[in-house]
Order: C-alpha cells, then sequence, then structure tokens
C-alpha cells in the first residue's frame, strides 16, 4: 500500500510500531505495511523514501559573521542590515553506505519561512487590525550567490522574499510564501535574514530586534519534503540535538543623529571667513551688519556673546578654534 501521511513518525525500531500523530505538518511519500485494526490510536509500519532538508544557524561563522548587524547597535532608517544567517543542506542517503546520518532522497524546494522577531519590540494588535511592528519596517529573505559564501552583500546577492511583520496577523511575525528555493540533492545554500529599520523606529524606551525560527513548522517545503528536527547518527535509529530553534543575536535599536548642514557664503564676491579665534562680521556683509558689531568669540561659549548678523533668519556663529559657520537659511 502506498499513499501519503500526513503527521509525525514518533519513535521506532527498524521494524517496530509507529505512531503517526495527527496535526503535524511532517509529510511524504510513504509506504505503510502491518497497518493495525481502525480505533482511536492505530500503528503501523513505515517505510519513507524522504526528501529532507537540515537547517542550522551559521550566523557565527567566521566569514560570514563580519557582514552580519546582530549583536550591534542598529541605528534608525538602517536598511538592509543581516540579522540571520541560514544554511540549508540537503545530504543525501548513499544506498549501502550504513551512515544513517544522510537520509534525504531527493531535491527539496522550500516554499515558505516564517520568522518571528525575537527582541523586545512588541507588534500590537492582530489580524485586521494589528499596527505596524515599531522597529522592522520590510523584512528580506537574501540567498548567498558566491560559492563559498564571502557573506551578506545586497548589492551582489538574490534577493528571493520580501514582506512585513504582521502580513499574516500574527504579532511580531513575518512570512515569506511561495519561495520556490530549490535545495538540489547533495548541496547547500545559505540564506540571510535581512531588516530594514523604521526611520521613526521607537528608542523610548529602549528596545531590540532579532530573529528566530521556533521550530521546524517555521520552514515549509513543498511535497513530499521535510525539514530534519533532530541531527540523525551515523548509527541507524539513534538520533542527537533538536536542530530548533534557531535564534539570532539582539541588536539595540539606537536614535540616528542629528546632522548639520553647513552652507557657502551666500555673497558670490565673499572673501574668506575669518577665523573663530579673531572673529569679524562674515564676507560680504559690509562694515555695518544691520546696526550689530560682531564681538570676538569667548572660549568655551557658544556662539559668541555678540554674533553678527547679515540678514534676521541667518545666525552666525563660532567656537574657538573653527571658521564663522550658520545652519541652512530659513524662511
Amino acid at each position: 500500500m502506498a499513499g501519503r501521511i500526513d503527521g509525525d513518525v514518533v519513535d521506532s525500531g527498524p521494524l517496530g510500531t509507529v505512531v503517526i500523530a495527527p496535526g503535524t505538518p511532517t509529510d511524504s511519500f510513504s509506504r505503510v505495511v502491518n497497518i493495525s485494526d481502525a480505533g482511536s490510536t492505530m500503528t503501523a509500519d513505515v517505510f519513507v523514501a524522504p526528501r529532507e532538508v537540515v537547517v542550522t544557524n551559521v550566523s557565527a561563522d567566521g566569514v560570514i559573521a563580519p557582514t552580519l548587524a546582530a549583536g550591534g547597535d542598529l541605528t534608525q532608517g538602517d536598511r538592509l542590515q543581516g540579522i540571520l544567517a541560514l544554511k540549508l543542506d540537503n545530504p543525501q542517503y548513499v544506498v549501502g553506505s550504513g551512515d544513517f546520518s544522510k537520509m534525504s532522497t531527493g531535491e527539496v524546494v522550500i516554499n515558505t519561512v516564517k520568522v518571528l522577531e525575537s527582541g523586545t519590540a512588541q507588534q500590537q494588535g492582530a489580524g485586521a487590525t494589528i499596527e505596524p511592528h515599531p522597529a522592522v519596517e520590510t523584512a528580506y529573505i537574501y540567498a548567498e550567490t558566491s560559492d563559498p559564501a564571502d557573506g551578506f552583500d545586497p548589492a551582489t546577492d538574490t534577493r528571493i522574499g520580501t514582506a512585513i511583520f504582521g502580513n499574516t496577523g500574527e504579532a511580531d511575525t513575518v512570512t515569506f510564501t511561495s519561495l520556490g528555493y530549490r535545495i538540489p540533492p547533495d548541496e547547500n545554500r545559505i540564506v540571510y535574514v535581512v531588516y530594514d529599520i523604521r526611520e521613526d523606529a521607537s528608542i523610548t524606551p529602549q528596545i531590540t530586534v532579532g530573529a528566530e525560527l521556533t521550530d521546524y513548522t517555521f520552514i515549509i517545503p513543498a511535497a513530499p519534503g521535510a525539514v530534519a528536527v533532530r541531527q540523525r547518527m551515523a548509527a541507524q535509529w539513534q538520533f542527537g540535538p533538536h536542530y530548533f530553534p534557531i535564534v539570532s543575536d539582539t541588536s539595540l535599536v539606537v536614535e540616528a543623529p542629528d546632522t548639520l548642514i553647513v552652507y557657502p557664503n551666500p555673497d558670490d564676491g565673499a572673501g574668506a571667513v575669518a577665523p573663530a579665534s579673531n572673529p569679524a562680521p562674515p564676507a560680504g556683509c559690509g562694515a555695518r551688519p544691520e546696526g550689530r558689531e560682531s564681538g570676538p568669540a569667548i572660549p568655551g561659549l557658544f556662539p559668541p556673546a555678540n554674533p553678527p548678523r547679515c540678514r534676521p533668519s541667518w545666525e552666525w556663529f563660532s567656537a574657538p578654534g573653527l571658521p564663522w559657520m550658520y545652519p541652512a537659511p530659513g524662511p
């Protein structure tokens, strides 16, 4: 009997009894034999030819880590910041090798990736009334294009997914769908979770941002693909640690710095501006700048006690060792 199983296989020996747990997303084309009589719990011997992807966190890799922003401060308005690097591995089983750590038998196609924003930022609301995320404006999935991987670079890596947090009505969660990202047999791929930080991201109180794949359901391959839940050992029916959760370092969101714009003297015929150590009316103002005389700059006082004025909307100021400057003209 051949068919498709929807459920988890819970423990088994080579020809022992297995239990199919309903309501779980694992699926694979299978051969099911020795099916028990109908009842609330049914047993069977299940033989599968899995297409299984192994997902691991490679953010700490020596080449990749310097290209990611996770763990450092993020500034309001930062764009395309790498947060998490994932390795998608499709190790193929070799018949007769005796190595059961590699169990995949074909190509795996990744259709959906879900990411939880794992910092202290909290998105409010749910469903149709969900509010914008307080820190992350847009999230992306990028695929590494170099072999071997040389780290995240938005100029050369390929964007394969774009979405916003709350796009499925679930707070602090972003879901990338219809990816169609292929992992060929015996190959692996590196993908990056990337954020745009809002220009008005909340900084009071301070918040952090991060990325997490909580369990194997956060990556969904096309059938008959499946995601490895635990490490397989070389010996048959031996398992190691669980692969999930996969969690990035978190980053503090900090305020963007203020910007001072310095304009040239508006008078085309102006000469050089006097240094602050010996202040004088700015060149082009004339001998009598609207009835105000310029006074010497007082060390430590900024602006001078009696700054000159060429026009009411242009305030000139100086500091010891600096030339005269002024901010953008007012209306």
